[in-house]
């Protein structure tokens, strides 16, 4: 059982995420004009940022977490079927290969990622030891799963306390522990058994993103995919150091997208829904790692004035 979810929890997790953001990037496709091929590149990116924004808004308007599978199952049907019939000329099989090819890259990337936990036969947290930072993240998820966002004011001891501090006193995002939480939701597993595996999953969606990268400087289809699959699995060494990482990790595949699409609003002078596109994407890295993600937008900004002028 324990192989068949470490190994099931990419394409499951992706598979949630896909048809919602292929619907996103395809509408923006076809009123902006933009390359398919970015569009089902960044179709996960774009999915997973939709999710992450909706859990939050479900849950803090009192929605149970049981309830975040049946709801992301039926959207997910509406926009399979929609992209059946809405986009039946849309999307052709050169560009739904691409897409395939970035999964199966993303695949093989997070497999090395977890191949420590494989090697063991057992999941669970690895380097815990060294730092403590990943208890915490996995017990938000825990308690949210089980109160919400209903907080006692003077928690004493356990989850509750853990919670508090870092999401009220602290402030801190709450997006990676919402995925962390529908996972829980959808694998059944406590969150301690699956944090590995979510952090993994972020890491490959490198993969997509450093392909789009690569291709818009002039690299070739294959050297591209090569570059996003050694910059997936680049993440492997820090990962399994220094766990409290997780937040860090999760949050760099939006950054890179969010730059992307930031240069392509600049450089090709996008308008309207691309914009609301680079916008939703930045939101979801704001959602794991707070502002820190504008930071490096704002260099990168500064490189890109440099590079114009």
């Amino acid at each position: 059982m324990f192989y068949l979810i470490a190994l099931g929890f990419y394409p499951v997790m992706l598979a949630l995420v896909i048809p919602i953001g292929l619907l996103l990037t395809g509408i923006v496709e076809k009123r902006q004009e933009v390359d398919k091929e970015v569009g089902v590149a960044l179709a996960p990116l774009a999915g997973l940022a939709v999710v992450i924004a909706g859990i939050s808004v479900l849950l803090h308007l009192g929605a149970p977490a049981r309830a975040l599978v049946p709801i992301l199952t039926f959207l997910n049907i509406l926009a399979v079927f929609y992209l059946l019939f809405g986009f039946r000329r849309r999307f052709h099989w050169p560009e739904l290969k691409i897409l395939l090819i970035l999964a199966g890259l993303g695949l093989v990337a997070y497999a090395v990622l977890i191949s420590p936990l494989l090697a063991g036969g057992q999941p669970g947290v690895l380097g815990y030891g060294v730092n403590n930072d990943p208890v915490f993240h996995a017990i938000i998820p825990e308690y949210i799963d089980a109160n919400g966002y209903d907080f006692p004011a003077s928690p004493n001891g356990g989850f509750a306390e853990a919670a508090v501090d870092k999401l009220v006193t602290q402030g801190y995002p709450d997006g990676w522990h919402q995925i962390l939480l529908l996972a829980m939701r959808v694998f059944g597993l406590r969150a301690f058994f699956l944090f590995n595996f979510a952090e993994a999953f972020f890491a490959a969606l490198l993969v997509p993103v450093a392909y789009i990268w690569l291709r818009k400087i002039g690299v070739s289809k294959l050297w591209a995919g090569g570059g996003g699959l050694v910059t997936g699995i680049g993440y492997t060494q820090l990962t399994y150091a220094f766990q409290g990482f997780a937040p860090q990790v999760a949050v760099t595949p939006f950054l890179y997208a969010g730059m992307f699409l930031f240069f392509e609003v600049i450089e090709e002078r996008r308008r309207g829904l691309y914009v609301l596109l680079t916008a939703l994407i930045i939101q979801a890295g704001l959602a794991i790692y707070s502002f820190t993600i504008l930071l490096w937008i704002g260099i990168f900004l500064l490189c890109l004035v440099a590079y114009k002028t």
